[in-house]
This record gives structure tokens, sequence and C-alpha cells, in this order.
């Protein structure tokens, strides 16, 4: 199993010590593929090129809306 969100981010520190984010990067299909996944699990915003993509690769896609917390999440994924 593996969580790519990781690699949404760039983290950088301010002179002061204080963490600095760039803006989200966008995560390719081929990023994703690279990985060799064989279900991905995506928000409901997934852009549907992307979904398709996947879904030509063979890759299983699974939506589930944004958990707001470890409960909810934890439902979500017993739910599937």
């Amino acid at each position: 199993m593996s969580n790519i969100r990781k690699y949404a981010f760039e983290t950088e520190f301010t002179p002061e010590g204080e963490i600095m984010r760039e803006p989200p990067k966008r995560i390719t299909p081929e990023e994703v593929l690279a990985l060799r996944p064989d279900l991905v699990v995506a928000d409901p915003f997934l852009a549907p090129a992307t979904r398709a993509a996947l879904a030509k690769s063979g890759v299983e896609v699974v939506s589930m809306p944004i958990a707001r917390s470890i409960a909810e999440s934890r439902a979500q994924v017993l739910a599937n």
C-alpha cells in the first residue's frame, strides 16, 4: 500500500524555522502507474481523464468522499 499524497507538497523551511509549503502539485497518471498499484482510492474530485487513464491501464479506482475524522475514514474503508 502506498500513499502518494506525500508527493503533493514540497516542504521547505523559512530562515526562522517555520514550515513553508508550495501549492499542491498535480500528480500525473504516469506517476501513479509508475508505482504499479492494483487499486487507487481517490476523492470524488479525481479528473475524469485521470480516472480513464488509470482504468485503461487496468487499475481499479474507488472514489470515496473526503473523511472528516479517523472514525469516518475507517467506516468508509470497511464499507468497501
